[in-house]
């Protein structure tokens, strides 16, 4: 696997909350002057969900750790209807997940595809290698983008679901017998059944569901979405949802049930599946569905980013990262339909408690939450009344300077009172095409010693040159540190000791250890990492993993990003949410792959990295590179032959 990742809560804090400006602008400072409210530092959304998919009689979820999760039918593999296995994924890190009937597929994060569940057609064993972007599990069939562009399809091949055209695309969405893509002009393209409108004659079959839903119109879309006899698209000019195949008459009769009949109105995302379609709505995003509402239910109202339909229930992600499901499934009978595919593990019950830790924050903290994560500084309370408040500045070339936006990763204290507070500044998206909250681009460690000295850490993990600041108030003395990151000088510590005396270092990391290795382009599967923390205590021990995400660039560059821990059990400082050595993973498009370890301790640390191919094969390796506190930096560059 790549980074793996444990799971951890954040505390709520009853703080008053002042605004000043007096020393540079989105500094929020929290006083002591003004009404009570509650607010809470900002919880990491890495446990949350950002995708899923509803199949026959399951559902999968993608964590923003990048792990899957599975509900409903097939969490165990008897062979025997309905339990396949459809519920079991596999470990590691995905960026996409994708259900149908009986099966599941998932995208790595190495850009290789797996399948578990029926193997009806070869769907699960005859998954192609290579390096793909995008997978969609049709009934019979898959189909996937690699990662030029190109489609690949396999399994079930009666009404030409495999035939799929040439060129590069840029969307992929499979049905019933059919599967839509969209090019790289937003026109659409389908193939395999409903070449024609003849319906289902029986006895034929060339005529065997020919609804017409392989006849997309002209025009421009910006996502498409296949169900099994039908297809729907979201328009570019005004994001007006566009249906063809069956359902375009609501008679009950002939799978005429009105699924391709969509609402009036704006749209960011479609789903759909035999009889019923949903989307969000552009404004408010709530979910809208069509269809009858005995096979799919009447979806909540709330605030949704994402909405997957299924045979007979529909799922959907809420803007706080919460799923909820509706239709069949609310219990787990095992009668008709019944089979706990619309009970979705949520994400308080995903995330057990951890000592030191904290809960996330409450809807009473929408107005705080909102001034963090639409801004761009994070501020912390101690228990004296000093405030800490830090904020980055990124100059890109795009757009010259661009404030960064925060992420909080943890904070949690050691067993002997010292206090870890963690995350990273990225790039917003909307400034520029490779921001990414799950693209850090300067690490943040802030460590509040028991002694009362206070180290800010800053870890410059991007290109551009990033502006650092921090600033602590306590009431009497106010002081600001700035300073500049670049690829030549990546750490940046702020101190402020307990004297109320502060000072900056810039730690030049030219001197790190880039180690280089080569591998077979079409071999590699996996990238796992370890490290090995010298500690005082107990010589050697392994470091465990913590917290992480991944993601792509618009390019298509992967990104994946996590860290390593000592664990509690080994060593009093040993802690969930206390890094010792931050990750970030690159996969370039050009097939380089660069490994990157960044020192946040104090004891030496021994990094490696491995490559392996799908049978868990080393394809190439580094082994036992080591960062210090005087070489805090250290690259594994892997290059294709």
């Amino acid at each position: 696997m790549l980074f793996g990742f444990k799971k951890y809560r954040t505390r709520n804090l009853r703080h008053y909350v002042i605004t000043q400006k007096n020393h540079f602008n989105n500094f929020l400072i929290i006083g002591k002057l003004l009404c009570l409210i509650f607010i809470g530092l900002i919880p990491s959304q890495v446990f949350a969900y950002k995708q899923v998919s509803a199949g026959y009689d399951h559902s999968c979820a993608l964590k923003n750790n990048g792990s899957i999760v599975c509900w409903g039918a097939g969490k165990t593999n008897t062979g025997k209807f309905p339990e396949v296995g459809q519920s079991i994924p596999p470990q590691g890190s995905f960026t996409y997940v994708s259900a149908n009937i009986q099966y599941t597929c998932g995208l790595k994060s190495s850009g290789n595809i797996v399948c578990w569940g029926s193997d009806g057609f070869y769907r699960v064993t005859g998954v192609p290698k290579g390096i793909f972007t995008q997978v969609s599990a049709g009934t019979g069939h898959v189909c996937a983008l690699k990662d030029n562009g190109n489609i690949v399809c396999w399994g079930y091949n009666d009404h030409g679901e495999l035939d799929s055209p040439s060129g590069s695309f840029t969307q992929i969405t499979s049905g019933g017998s059919h599967s839509c893509a969209l090019k790289n002009d937003k026109s659409v393209v389908c193939w395999g059944a409903g070449k024609t409108t003849r319906g289902n004659l029986a006895g034929s079959n060339d005529g065997y569901d020919e609804y017409g839903q392989s006849i997309p119109p002209m025009g421009s879309f910006t996502q498409l979405a296949a169900g099994a006899l039908h297809t729907c698209g979201i328009k570019d000019n005004d994001g007006s949802i566009v249906c063809w195949g069956a359902g375009k008459t609501n008679t009950g009769k002939n799978f005429e049930f009105g699924q391709s009949i969509p609402p009036t109105g704006s749209f960011t995302q479609v789903s759909t599946n035999l009889y019923n379609t949903c989307a969000i709505k552009k404004d408010g995003g709530n979910i809208v569905c069509w269809g009858p509402s005995t096979h799919g239910g009447i979806p909540p109202q709330g605030n949704f980013i994402q909405v997957g339909v299924g045979m007979f229930h529909a799922c959907g992600i809420k803007s706080d990262g919460s799923i909820v499901c509706w239709g069949a499934g609310k219990t787990n009978t095992g009668e008709f339909q019944e089979f706990g595919q619309s009970i979705p593990p949520q994400i308080d019950n995903a995330v057990p408690e951890q000592e030191g830790a904290t809960t996330p924050t409450t809807p009473e903290d929408d107005l705080f939450a909102d001034v963090i994560l639409q801004g761009t500084m994070p501020l912390f309370y101690s228990e004296t009344g000093d405030v800490l408040a830090s904020k980055a500045t990124i100059q890109s070339v795009e757009k010259g300077a661009i404030e960064a936006i925060w992420r909080l990763g943890g904070d949690s204290k050691t067993s002997r009172g010292d206090r870890v507070i963690w995350g990273y500044f990225y790039a917003n998206p909307d400034d520029v095409s490779w921001g990414n909250k799950e693209n850090p681009d300067l690490y943040v460690k802030i460590w509040y010693d028991v002694s009362g000295r206070i180290d800010v850490n800053f870890f410059h993990v991007s290109v551009p040159n990033i502006d650092v600041y921090s600033s602590k108030s306590n009431g009497s003395n106010d002081s600001i540190l700035t300073n500049t990151a670049t690829t030549d000088k990546r750490y940046i510590r702020h101190t402020y000791n307990a004297d109320n005396t502060q000072n900056a270092a810039v730690i030049d990391t030219r001197n790190a250890s880039v180690i280089k290795a080569q591998y077979p382009r079409d071999k590699v599967y996996d990238v796992i990492t370890s490290s090995a923390i010298k500690t005082v205590e107990k010589g050697n021990i392994a470091g465990k993993i913590g917290g992480g995400g991944t993601s792509f660039t618009s390019r298509g560059d992967l990104v994946v990003w996590g860290y390593f821990h000592a664990d509690p059990a080994d060593v009093s400082w040993g802690n969930t949410n206390n890094p010792e050595v931050f990750g970030k993973i690159w996969k370039d498009i050009s097939g380089r792959i660069d490994v990157n370890f960044f020192h946040v301790s104090v004891p030496d640390i021994n990094i490696s990295s491995k490559l392996t191919d799908m049978n868990n094969n080393t394809i190439a390796s580094i082994y036992n590179s080591t960062v210090t506190t005087n070489k805090r930096y250290s690259r594994h560059e892997y290059t294709p032959n």
